[in-house]
């Protein structure tokens, strides 16, 4: 989950409790000072993993495997 969250930009992994509270602090006094909490997903990266494109993945995984059977 850590390596997909690094990927993506679209969240924070916390391993600790002090890790945690930490991010909550500093995610807390960011939206004190800009009223809110910034967001720096990368679109591109979490597109590979939307419902479509698993679909898509899932088709070819599909076709691959039952030309082989025929």
């Amino acid at each position: 989950m850590k390596e997909l969250l690094d990927q993506t930009k679209a969240g924070v992994h916390c391993a600790t409790e002090d890790e945690l509270r930490n991010y909550l602090i500093q995610a807390y006094r960011e939206y004190k000072e800009l009223g809110a909490v910034q967001y720096h997903g990368i679109e591109k990266e979490i597109m590979k993993y939307s419902h479509v494109e698993m679909a898509r993945k899932f088709t070819v995984l599909l076709n691959y495997l039952t030309e082989k059977i025929e």
